[in-house]
């Protein structure tokens, strides 16, 4: 039953709970420039950005370019999102992105049910459109499989690519991996490799989005293997 049990973590959508978390194909039409390093001052749209409005904005009836276009334009791609008017190059002050996902009005993003982005989140976005909102994207960076913990590795992945549907409010197909003992079911089971390794039997993980980075991967497995330790 590997299927049935985990099929949720793989969509990373919860604006309409009782639909499920159901994303449009994400096509980037873009070619993003692409450092081998990844620089720890830079935020990279690819890497850092995209997986946030994937998880928390592109979803089923709101920013998926289904249906309502007019009202909520698309944000599954750099091209969208740059051609939205949401983001103002280099002034994040003055851009509508920011504005949505802070000031708890009507147009508040993500909408209710759903968690509000984490200050933390917040703050990679203003610092992504503040160093001009570049469409980037780096493959090295901080792959430290000698110091994985739960702390310290996995939380921010799972923030970072799955926590918009799988938190305490929307807890798609049953799952919530805002607290450890949700983490650790899914490790435990098999199921958590199983999606984003992408193994038969599984629905891949990211639903529709760009995988996983392999470091990420790597560090994933790594705890798994060492135990799953709520360290």
């Amino acid at each position: 039953m590997k299927t049935t049990k985990f099929v949720g973590i793989a969509a990373l959508s919860c604006a309409i709970v009782v639909a499920g978390c159901k994303h449009n194909t994400l096509i980037d039409l873009t070619n993003p420039t692409v450092t081998v390093d990844c620089d720890p001052d830079t935020v990279y749209f690819q890497n850092d950005v995209l997986p946030l409005l994937i998880s928390n904005c592109a979803m089923s009836g709101c920013h998926d370019g289904i249906g309502r276009i007019d009202e909520k334009a698309p944000l599954s791609s750099y091209e969208d999102v740059m051609s939205s008017g949401y983001v103002k190059a280099f002034d994040a002050n003055d851009s509508k992105l920011i504005e949505a996902v802070t000031d708890g009005g009507e147009d508040f993003m993500p909408p209710s049910p759903n968690e509000p982005l984490s200050n933390a989140q917040i703050a990679l976005l203003e610092k992504w459109i503040n160093q001009g909102a570049r469409n980037n994207a780096c493959e090295g960076g901080d792959c430290d499989t000698t110091a994985v913990t739960y702390s310290g590795k996995i939380v921010k992945i799972i923030d970072t690519y799955c926590l918009g549907c799988h938190n305490s409010t929307t807890t798609s197909s049953g799952i919530d991996l805002s607290s450890y003992s949700g983490v650790a079911d899914i490790a435990a089971d098999g199921s958590f490799l199983g999606t984003i390794m992408f193994e038969s039997g599984y629905v891949g993980m990211p639903y529709n989005g760009n995988p996983i980075p392999d470091c990420k991967i790597d560090e994933i497995r790594i705890w798994i293997e060492n135990g799953y330790l709520n360290d």
